[in-house]
């Protein structure tokens, strides 16, 4: 186990202590003792209902998941009985909710719920079966998940049945995240374990479900499981009502129909204002302004304005304690404070607006003072709110209110989407208003930063689309185009106006779309009638040529570069590479992606080069261009940093090896290692790991220490009978067999179904043991050795420890494909983890040639290897 404490980085300092396990990487918690949610107070309870018990993402799960057919419906550990609520509403099927604390839960919730044990055998003995059953946050809460799974399955009705489960994700849960956020995913605290994704799915698959499907979102696993047939079955959007669209239509239902007294019930108290937030969110504004209008929930809370009332706002600052404050108001106040100064807000009505947000980031503030990790929504809009408030000031004139606002914000690790996003909304509104100095600032505010190497704060600075998430893409582009502007309106030099130009051109190519194409177009047209405007000389110099080195490699016999030059209006005649004496004329290519950066130059002629330069070692190289003017434009070609930048780590086998080890000793069977020879060259702490819950039985060619079976691993099912191993492995011996198809069927018949086969090989390795180092595979390989046509099902496959491949110097020339092997990954090994699934017809997978053919020359491999 390995301890991992969790730190609020930038306000209090609070801590949250967890234990993560460091084969499954799951979860468990020191927080509260297992007591589930029985022991709750009327104040949580109140607070629980009030903010939703988990209503949108409920209505999610189950809209996504609905059955072909859909008559009986069940919710494990239902709590409040929303979800009961909205299948009898909604779907108009009868609801049945088991739970062990009923909680809140009114009679015209609808639905029946049972009082009982979630941890005890209850569905199984139960003769009602159903249709859809959904386990919401349960499955961390019962001592036994395996069986309380199983119970899950046992109580659908038919093959075309299917289960819902959620969980928080172990994996979502890390030292750079909030708190708040961890403690949500914690709390109440009493889990036995948090899963990650592929546990959650073993566990599931454990418990007997065919087929199981796991998605994350949120923070949260949402895991469907059923027959094959159920999921690939179920009802989507796209042939159902969307989610939100059926969320939306059961909170308007249950609040028309609810009478007085029922209506200011916490639940629908909190209904009100999830149907206003869901209005908010889809850009309904009109029917937001109108619902909160007439909502009896909301009449005595809100002024004239539509803004929470002064004397409410004063009443609930005056709250020092989570229970009192949760008591005597609503528990959403301070996240529905912030929705309405946004719906002032895109009204138009500037000052009320400011208000607003003045009033929701008192209230947010004061509600993370007294429950900071209870308001998990009201932690997670201050920073928004520290937005629209700059945002607000600088469309009432105070660019440096704005500014300031801007500053105030949090500016953590997990802050910078928010802060990145502010910066550039505040750049875009400034631009527009042509305050190019305020843009400026705000430019230099960010390349100041001491993280802006990370996510959008390094495309606002850098221009590297590589980090940014697509939801950030239109927000990215409009703000390099105020960039280009500010440099523009701002006579700064031409390599700033130049660096938002190309910054424009590749995220245009990188994510194309009729709209940023369109922007990009005027950039051009601007561009070009501002040079000439500005009347900028014919003639070319080195510093005005634009060029990138795509890849390049060197060693003591030359140097090789690719890449792409560009002359604006000039043809590119030719390039050459110089070092000193030595010249080579480059290769030339056509490059559209290039030539779509300057469409306003559509003769610029092939500005792709590549060539190899003979010549000496650590002396500089000059890129020579020929572009039609009296002598050639010259520049020293220097090491480009997106070149010397350290490489993203590969993946690794590492993870496949440990959920083999895993899956094998909780079944504790037998192991046949292939090649299973020992000695100093042959150390096996591989196999040794799996012991001593495992049986390992080491098969080789030749006699020696640790061999079990003296054997030929083409004719396995001689010395093991079918359907009698739990598991075969290998550690880089598929190259030194003959038939390594042949191999794979023998695996496969004296695997049992479910049984598993873990295999290394090299895919780029020199001649090793000859004369039996017969092959090279990749990924791709080891899919169609052990794919299905086979009788496997890859879990796991890959390609790890990247290697480059030099050619001899006779094998060095600009015209040579060969030039370019050095730049491009090789890889020292592959690994594959399969599962058997079916059993191979006899003589399916055959070799011409015979087996005693087969032996013989299995015996040539060296003994000493």
């Amino acid at each position: 186990m390995q301890w991992v404490r969790a730190r609020h980085l930038h306000r209090r300092g609070d801590w949250v202590p967890f234990w993560r396990c460091r084969q499954c990487r799951c979860l468990f918690s020191d927080v509260h003792e297992n007591t589930y949610a029985g022991d709750l107070g009327p104040g949580f309870v109140k607070f629980y209902a009030e903010l939703g018990a988990g209503v949108e993402p409920i209505a999610q799960m189950l809209m996504e998941n609905l059955p072909q057919h859909l008559r009986t419906y069940a919710d494990v550990g239902c709590g409040l009985g929303a979800s009961l609520h909205l299948v009898e509403r909604v779907l108009g099927v009868p609801a049945l909710g088991f739970e062990p604390h009923p909680m809140l839960h009114e009679r015209w919730l609808g639905g029946r719920v049972l009082p009982v044990a979630l941890d005890q055998v209850w569905l199984a003995g139960n003769a009602q079966r159903f249709d859809l059953l959904l386990a919401c946050e349960v499955i961390e809460h019962v001592p036994d998940p395996v069986s309380f799974a199983t119970d899950v399955r046992l109580a659908m009705a038919d093959a075309l049945s299917v289960a819902v489960f959620s969980t928080p994700d172990a994996d979502s849960i890390t030292p750079l995240e909030y708190p708040s956020e961890i403690y949500s995913r914690l709390f109440p605290g009493e889990h036995y374990c948090l899963f990650t994704a592929d546990m959650l799915r073993d566990v599931l698959l454990r418990a007997g479900f065919e087929a199981v499907e796991v998605v994350s979102r949120g923070g949260h696993l949402i895991a469907s499981a059923g027959t094959a047939m159920a999921l690939s079955g179920r009802r989507k959007d796209a042939e159902h009502e969307p989610w939100m669209g059926a969320l939306r239509r059961y909170l308007s239902d249950a609040l028309a129909n609810a009478d007085e007294v029922e209506s200011l019930s916490p639940v629908l108290t909190g209904h009100a204002y999830r149907l206003f937030k869901a209005l908010m969110n889809s850009g309904d504004f009109e029917a937001a302004r109108n619902w909160r209008d007439k909502s009896t929930a909301f009449a005595r809370l809100l002024d004239e304005d539509g803004l929470i009332r002064p004397a409410v706002l004063e009443h609930a600052l005056s709250l020092v304690d989570f229970e009192s404050y949760v008591a005597n108001l609503p528990s959403f106040l301070g996240a529905w404070s912030y929705h309405l100064a946004m719906l002032a807000r895109v009204e138009g009505r500037v000052e009320v607006a400011q208000r607003g947000l003045e009033q929701a980031l008192a209230l947010m503030q004061h509600e993370t003072r007294i429950g900071a990790f209870c308001f998990i929504e009201s932690t997670s809009l201050q920073g928004p709110a520290r937005m629209e408030l700059a945002l607000v000031a600088a469309a009432s004139g105070h660019p440096d209110a704005a500014f300031m606002h801007w500053q105030s914000m949090a500016q953590g690790l997990a802050d910078v989407p928010v802060f990145a996003r502010a910066a550039a909304r505040l750049a875009l509104d400034e631009n527009a208003r042509g305050n190019y100095p305020m843009v400026e600032r705000i430019i230099g505010a960010m390349e100041h930063h001491p993280l802006r190497a990370h996510g959008l704060l390094t495309l606002l600075c850098d221009g590297d689309w590589e980090v940014c998430a697509l939801e950030d893409v239109d927000l990215g582009f409009d703000f390099w185009i105020a960039r280009f502007h500010s440099a523009m309106h701002a006579r700064q030099s031409l390599d700033r106006m130049h660096e938002a130009y190309a910054v424009l051109g590749i995220g245009v190519c990188r994510h194309p779309d009729a709209q940023r194409q369109e922007k990009w177009q005027r950039v051009c047209r601007e561009l070009a009638e501002w040079r000439r405007h500005h009347q900028l000389a014919d003639r070319l110099k080195a510093s005005e040529l634009v060029h990138l080195v795509d890849l390049m490699w060197c060693d003591v016999h030359g140097v090789f570069v690719r890449g792409w030059v560009h002359a604006g209006e000039h043809e590119i005649r030719s390039v050459h590479l110089v070092s000193g004496e030595f010249r080579e004329q480059a290769l030339l290519h056509p490059r559209p992606d290039v030539v779509a950066w300057f469409p306003q130059f559509p003769r610029s002629g092939d500005c792709g080069f590549s060539a190899y330069l003979k010549c000496s070692a650590f002396r500089p190289v000059e890129l020579e261009v020929d572009i039609g003017l009296p002598t050639p434009v010259r520049l020293v070609l220097e090491l480009p940093p997106h070149l010397n930048a350290p490489k993203p780590d590969t993946p690794s086998s590492a993870h496949c090896l440990d959920r083999f080890r895993d899956l094998m000793k909780q079944c504790g069977g037998t192991v046949v290692v292939i090649g299973g020879r020992r000695g100093e060259a042959h150390p096996d702490e591989w196999t040794d790991c799996l012991l001593p819950e495992c049986r390992v039985v080491a098969l080789d060619i030749h006699p020696g220490e640790g061999v079990d079976v003296v054997g030929d691993a083409h004719a396995l099912s001689q010395y093991f009978a079918p359907g009698s191993v739990d598991a075969v492995i290998s550690r880089y011996v598929m190259e030194h067999l003959e038939a390594p198809w042949v191999v794979a069927a023998e695996i496969n018949k004296v695997l049992r179904i479910g049984g598993l086969t873990f295999h290394h090989a090299p895919q780029t390795w020199p001649i090793h043991a000859a004369p039996n180092d017969f092959w090279r595979i990749s990924d791709s390989g080891m899919r169609a050795l052990f794919g299905p046509s086979m009788g496997f099902d890859v879990m796991d496959v890959g390609m790890e420890l990247p290697a480059r491949i030099h050619p001899p110097a006779s094998m060095l020339s600009t015209q040579f494909p060969s030039v370019e092997m050095p730049v491009f990954d090789g890889f020292l090994s592959t690994y594959l983890l399969a599962r058997k699934v079916t059993d191979l017809p006899e003589h399916a997978v055959r070799w011409p040639g015979t087996a005693a053919q087969r032996l013989a020359r299995a015996r040539t491999y060296p003994v000493g290897e």
